[in-house]
């Protein structure tokens, strides 16, 4: 849970079970995108970086990083 943090309210370890989208909120703010984000910006030199989100807070954060 350390390591995770600030997004520690987005891990659920085996015995959450399944069915976690249903049962529990999950990163709904997108709050994790930007870290992500950079994290692959640092780490992939490749000119051109294909990315997909399924969120419009996904959406909105690449724009902040261009």
């Amino acid at each position: 849970m350390i390591k995770n943090h600030p997004h520690q309210n987005v891990y659920f370890n085996f015995f959450a079970g399944k069915n976690i989208k249903e049962r529990f909120e999950l990163d709904y703010w997108g709050l994790s995108y930007k870290q992500a984000l950079e994290y692959v910006l640092e780490n992939d030199s490749s000119e051109i970086i294909n990315i997909q989100v399924s969120q419009h807070p996904g959406v909105y954060n690449q724009f902040i990083l261009k």
